[in-house]
């Protein structure tokens, strides 16, 4: 028996929740955000969480880990980004003030309800973590033999 592959290019993850939602399509694999509202009231059913622990706005979803699925730990990772040759004491001051607002109770509240976990990294931390994603994802699109676009 052949193995059927379709892939379906929608333009963000809202319309892909939607489709889903709709009936349009049986399943998606996106980031949390949109779809929190819809696994809340029951419109989508939250089958696994790439992420290490579960979210308390969905806390019915397992993990992948919690299903016997180890190492498929993965997040979408929201970062600030400024161009290459910004002078350090601009990035510094940038820095202060988004961690302000970032770490402020409305928008942690906010980030948590939404599926995110608001951490706040140093812009070496940010720079660090960015080098790691790059390179595991550059390895499993290597093994995959996933091919540029």
């Amino acid at each position: 028996m052949s193995e059927s592959k379709t892939t379906l290019p929608f333009r963000g993850a809202g319309p892909v929740v939607q489709s889903v939602a709709g009936g349009h399509n049986p399943l998606a694999c996106v980031a949390l955000a949109p779809a929190v509202p819809l696994i809340q009231n029951g419109q989508l059913r939250g089958l696994g969480l790439t992420s290490a622990k579960r979210f308390s706005t969905v806390p019915g979803v397992p993990t992948m880990a919690e299903q016997g699925i180890a190492g498929q730990e993965s997040t979408t990772m929201q970062a600030f980004l400024a161009p290459a040759k910004t002078p350090k004491p601009i990035v510094d001051l940038l820095h202060r003030e988004m961690i302000k607002v970032v770490k402020s109770p409305g928008m942690e509240e906010r980030f948590t309800t939404l599926g995110f976990t608001p951490i706040g990294n140093s812009p070496a931390e940010s720079a660090a973590q960015i080098q790691t994603e790059l390179a595991r994802w550059a390895k499993v699109i290597g093994e995959a033999h996933i091919a540029k676009m």
